[in-house]
C-alpha cells in the first residue's frame, strides 16, 4: 500500500478561496480515496494487493457573511491498473471509477450549533459494460450541536 498526494489552497480576497488535492495510490480506499474500489484476492497465491488508482477533487468557496458559506465540489477518482491481480474480495462488482459534483450550504448559527445542506450527484462507472453507470441524485441536511 502506498500514496502520494498534494493539496492545495488559494485564498481569492476575503470571501472567496479554491482548494483541491490530487493523488495517486495503491489501496487508496484506506484513505478515502477510490471509493468501493477494494483489494483484490490472487486465488492462486492468497495475495492482497489493492488497486492502483488515481484522482482528486476541487472546491470553490464563498463566504458572503460570517458564518455562511456556500461550495461547490467536484471530484473524480479512476482505477489505473490491478483488475487482473485477482477477483475482489468482498465480490463486489469492478468500479473503475467515480465522478462527484456536489453544492453545499453551511450556516453556523452560534458556536455551539451547525447546519449543512448538501445537493449532489454521484456517478460510479463499473467494468462490466452490463451494468455501466450508475448515477445516484441526492440531498443531504445535517448538523452538529457541541455541548
Amino acid at each position: 500500500m502506498w500514496i502520494g498526494s498534494a493539496e492545495l489552497f488559494v485564498p481569492l480576497g476575503a470571501a472567496w478561496s479554491v482548494c483541491g488535492e490530487g493523488y495517486v495510490g495503491q489501496g487508496a480506499h484506506l484513505f478515502e480515496g477510490a471509493a468501493w474500489q477494494g483489494p483484490r484476492l490472487d486465488l492462486a497465491t492468497g495475495r492482497h494487493s489493492g488497486l492502483v488508482s488515481s484522482g482528486g477533487w476541487l472546491q470553490l468557496a464563498y463566504a458572503p457573511v460570517e458564518g455562511a458559506d456556500i461550495r461547490l465540489i467536484a471530484g473524480a477518482d479512476a482505477v489505473v491498473r490491478g483488475f487482473g491481480r485477482g477477483i475482489a474480495i468482498d465480490d463486489a462488482p469492478d468500479v473503475r471509477g467515480n465522478r462527484l459534483v456536489a453544492l453545499v450550504g453551511s450556516w453556523y448559527v452560534f458556536n455551539e450549533l451547525a447546519l449543512m445542506l448538501q445537493v449532489h450527484q454521484l456517478a460510479t462507472r463499473y467494468r462490466d459494460a452490463a451494468v455501466g453507470t450508475v448515477t445516484l441524485h441526492g440531498v443531504a441536511l445535517g448538523g452538529q450541536l457541541v455541548f
